[in-house]
């Protein structure tokens, strides 16, 4: 048995897309609240990341009593640092954001 042609899709050149004839069509997501967020978050996410990393790596080269000693003894590299230090820094600037504590600076929008 032989399985039916392929269709071509169609095209809305107004709107410059492509639809599917033969797949249905999915129903278009609901519009949801924009997410803020949380201040120094993906920093935050970055500098664990790198952390772990380097983590991993020393104590996959020198097994785990000596790499924790290597990581213990060994200061952090500078960029991860710089990770850590941004985070904080958004973290307060979103603290006294909320708390209004501008000293007499104004936010424009």
């Amino acid at each position: 048995m032989r399985s039916a042609p392929a269709r071509s899709p169609s095209t809305d050149r107004a709107t410059r897309r492509i639809h599917c004839v033969s797949c249905p069509t999915a129903p278009a997501p609901e519009a949801s609240e924009i997410d803020a967020g949380v201040a120094g978050r993906t920093a935050r996410q970055e500098h664990e990341r790198r952390v772990a990393k380097r983590e991993a790596a020393v104590k996959g080269r020198w097994g785990d009593r000596i790499g924790g000693v290597v990581l213990a003894l060994t200061d952090e590299p500078q960029s991860t640092r710089a990770w850590s230090a941004g985070a904080r820094g958004e973290e307060k600037l979103a603290h006294r954001v909320r708390l209004g504590d501008w000293h007499g600076a104004h936010v424009l929008c």
